[in-house]
């Protein structure tokens, strides 16, 4: 009898079009086989004020702060100004008729994530009572049967 040769075990290589060294000759799609060119690195951020408005603005900064401060300076003495003031819509805490328990800056976003958190947590309770009755119904269905035999 003459035997055939076991067949040869297929060949793995990188079938991404992304990789450095894609092989599509190959059998098999194997990433871990897959070489990526290098992503050149981010020059690292220079924090600073960058509002040229600003007393202290530090025009090499490529990253604002938050330290940016308004006003004028005098000599040996500064003055800073706050920034000018935008007008928001009172809130319970700024009209003081908060309800007991509550600390929030927007009326309306805290009844909205109350009104979802209830729906949530409703839709799991009501799930949960579902996988409860059947469970309850199988092992029920199992006494029965066990009692006709």
């Amino acid at each position: 009898c003459i035997y055939a040769p076991p067949p040869s075990p297929p060949t793995e290589g990188c079938h991404d079009e992304n990789a450095t060294n894609q092989n599509l000759s190959t059998e098999i799609h194997n990433a871990s086989l897959c070489t990526y060119p290098q992503q050149p690195e981010l020059p690292t951020p220079v924090l600073g004020c960058t509002n040229a408005s600003a007393v202290n603005y530090a025009p090499q900064a490529t990253k604002d702060d938050g330290s940016c401060a308004f006003g004028s300076t005098q000599k040996n003495e500064s003055t800073v100004d706050e920034p000018p003031a935008t007008e928001q819509e009172p809130t319970c805490e700024t009209r003081g008729d908060c309800p007991l328990n509550t600390t929030t800056t927007n009326d309306s976003e805290y009844n909205s994530t109350h009104l979802a958190l209830v729906i949530g947590l409703s839709i799991i309770a009501a799930m949960l009572a579902v996988v409860v009755v059947a469970q309850l119904s199988r092992q029920l269905y199992r006494d029965e049967d066990e009692h006709t035999r």
